[in-house]
């Protein structure tokens, strides 16, 4: 039985190869070429900030910058990131430290005014709104981060790690960063997807012009990413002379990292992205580092683990 199980497998894998070397066409897989930065000036990055947060709360240096992109309508999101995970200068529950963090909001411009005056109003209140001058759309947010890695340049460039996630995201602080402490070297790390195929059509199409191979490298999938501050100033320099591409994690998690031999690893099991699967005990206890799509009340409810762990005994 066991030699009929291996001789499956091997029928598999030969099978596999076949489909690979005779069905792919040739520029099915990106080339190593493809990631070598032009000579010349491919594309800008000269789109207005509209607000900004100050750098004097960049003034010493910064274990953590957090990006989180968000669109006016979701201060509800952002309030509940203030209140639980992303809470500034304060130390996490039962733990002395937390470290020194820096979080900023990225948006684009809301399509009415009110929405923009609304903007306004929140960044004079909590400083850590970053708007850029381009329209909200399903692919601006590629740009909202280069700009944002442009701001840091200009004023946060000393920070030890930045992290990119999204206004639904719950992050575990503290293993997170005790995870990547551990670590060596040119990284970013999130949760890797690899051999996907890039779309032709439907909600997430890229054209042959834009991106010519039928698969991307492997990237890791936006709702959560951290590398050092290093290795995104170095992604910001490369964007001015690499093919740009709308899709944002496929761009700053596989292509950029790719370009700048930055290593793109998987932490696994500690990232999820269906926050259906969550169980808010789950965080505490260490099983997880991040988890995603999850509603206002169970990020307060993860939270309320933190405080009281002894909700989550067995």
């Amino acid at each position: 039985m066991r030699k009929a199980r291996l001789k499956k497998i091997l029928l598999t894998l030969v099978a596999g190869l076949f489909v690979a070397v005779y069905f792919i066409p040739s520029n099915g897989f990106p080339t190593e070429e493809y990631f070598v930065l032009r000579k010349e000036t491919l594309n800008l990055l000269d789109h207005g900030v509209l607000l900004s947060p100050s750098h004097n709360s960049c003034a010493s240096r910064l274990d953590l910058l957090v990006l989180v992109l968000s669109v006016v309508g979701s201060r509800d999101k952002r309030r509940s990131i203030r209140d639980t995970w992303g809470r500034v200068n304060q130390p996490w529950p039962l733990l002395n430290s937390r470290p020194t963090m820096k979080v900023v909001f990225l948006f684009g411009v809301a399509p009415t005014p009110e929405y923009n005056l609304e903007l306004k109003s929140e960044s004079r209140l909590h400083n850590d709104i970053l708007q850029i001058n381009a329209t909200e759309s399903y692919f601006v947010p590629t740009l909202k981060i280069l700009m944002a890695f442009k701001w840091m340049k200009e004023g946060c460039s000393s920070v030890k790690y930045v992290l990119k996630t999204d206004d639904d995201v719950f992050v575990n602080l503290p293993l997170m960063m005790e995870r990547v402490n551990s670590m060596k070297g040119r990284f970013i790390l999130g949760d890797k997807l690899s051999h996907a195929l890039s779309q032709r059509s439907g909600k997430h199409t890229v054209s042959p012009k834009e991106y010519p191979f039928h698969f991307y490298p492997p990237y890791l999938i936006g709702y959560a990413y951290i590398m050092t501050g290093e290795v995104a100033l170095s992604m910001l320099n490369a964007f001015y002379h690499m093919p740009f591409l709308k899709i944002e994690d496929v761009y700053i998690g596989g292509i950029l990292p790719r370009a700048t031999r930055t290593s793109v690893m998987q932490i696994h099991p500690s990232w999820i992205d269906n926050g259906q699967k969550v169980d808010i005990c789950d965080f505490v206890q260490r099983k997880l580092i991040a988890g995603a799509n999850i509603d206002n009340d169970v990020i307060h409810k993860i939270w309320q683990t933190f405080r009281e762990p002894w909700r989550c005994r067995k």
